[in-house]
């Protein structure tokens, strides 16, 4: 299984997507690794999404992180998922994303730990340029 690495900015971020054959199988697989990150109290740092090309099935699960070390556990938990590659626009828009909320999480004062944060619909990608499509309201 492939962890790409990718500079943003003035970071080095890391990031790893796996395909299900079902939205079932990547639910399963969101939410395994999801309750991994809140067993270890958020240590893992990850950013955990789940997602689909516009007019497709929300079957992949992409994770990002400043730290390698939670990438390798993502890596484990998700080893039934199939390597896909992702379009760079989409790598980081989940990077921003992810960035974004560390920001807020830090302007907070909010305690170390495991965060879900859930939208009404799952995001969907446009497979021609990679954009991210979030609802207003939902992200």
């Amino acid at each position: 299984m492939t962890i790409h690495r990718t500079e943003l900015g003035d970071m080095t971020w890391w990031w790893l997507s796996r395909r299900y054959r079902t939205e079932r199988g990547a639910v399963a697989a969101f939410n395994r690794l999801q309750a991994v990150g809140k067993q270890r109290h958020g240590e893992l740092d990850l950013g955990i999404y789940r997602h689909g090309e516009e007019g497709s099935p929300v079957d992949t699960v992409t994770v990002v992180s400043h730290r390698p070390e939670g990438m390798e556990v993502a890596d484990r938990e998700l080893a039934l998922g199939e390597d896909v590659a992702q379009h760079p626009l989409t790598v980081e828009a989940l990077i921003v994303r992810r960035a974004r909320v560390l920001a807020e999480l830090e302007e907070e004062h909010a305690q170390p730990g495991s965060y879900l944060i859930r939208r009404g619909r799952p995001a969907r990608v446009s497979p021609e340029d990679g954009t991210w499509e979030e609802w207003a309201g939902e992200g």
